[in-house]
């Protein structure tokens, strides 16, 4: 009787078991690319003291717009050819901190420049002047970072860090050449060596300008990398 037990309904649940076993969890849909940054043609300095963007197509997008304190627009909105474009909030409106040599920002008529305090209800033209921003640069192996790209460094390491994400490299050779090291080829050429703690800029292409963050000066061949630098893309 107690052999009987393990006949046909045993050999069942064996069978069944087996086949539970066997299923696989159905696949993860894949992740959502993020969505191309918009053409932005303007800016809406709100009454609330919050920015919006117009698109080329009359889109208004809204802005998480700090309230104190200096901020990059390119960095908030991920808006590459608005990088480098810094203000901050002033008792009588919007103070303009910095404007990237190759854009125009203009209310009306009038080019707008750095020191200007823009009123709440202003809209702003912007424009890109003399050298251009590529607006898709070939990123390759780091595309699914986004633009605009900063470079973080603490020791011997380099962080790239994009809107959705970053990366994070080891530097053990004494010249490294990011670009081809990472397998983007708009990066090729952005070179550098250690010495000592430092890390130092050793190439930059004529496409690129790497500059410390908040500052307007780009930085030169030789000099040691701030702890956050921003990377521009530049074409002629």
């Amino acid at each position: 009787m107690a052999r009987a037990a393990h006949g046909p309904a045993g050999g069942g649940l064996l069978a069944a078991g087996v086949l539970i076993r066997g299923r696989r969890a159905p696949a993860a849909p894949p992740a959502p690319r993020p969505a191309p940054p918009p053409a932005v043609e303007g800016l809406t300095y709100r009454e609330d003291r919050t920015l919006s963007l117009v698109s080329a197509q009359g889109d208004v997008t809204g802005v998480p717009t700090p309230l104190g304190g200096p901020f990059d627009l390119g960095q908030l909105s991920s808006v590459p050819h608005l990088s480098g474009l810094r203000a901050e909030q002033h008792r009588d409106g919007l103070r303009i901190l910095r404007i990237p040599p190759d854009l125009e920002v203009s209310q009306g008529a009038r080019l707008v420049k750095v020191g200007d305090v823009i009123r709440p209800g202003t809209l702003l033209g912007v424009a890109v002047a003399r050298r251009a921003r590529a607006p898709h640069p070939p990123l390759g192996e780091l595309a699914g970072l986004g633009l605009p790209l900063a470079l973080h460094v603490g020791g011997h390491q380099v962080r790239l860090r994009g809107p959705y994400g970053e990366h994070a490299l080891g530097l053990s050779a004494p010249v490294t050449d990011l670009g081809r090291v990472l397998r983007a080829p708009a990066l090729e050429e952005l070179a550098v060596s250690l010495s000592g703690r430092d890390v130092l800029l050793l190439r930059v292409p004529d496409h690129l300008q790497v500059r410390a963050a908040g500052e307007a000066s780009a930085l030169r061949p030789g000099a040691a990398l701030p702890a956050h630098a921003v990377i521009d893309f530049l074409k002629g």
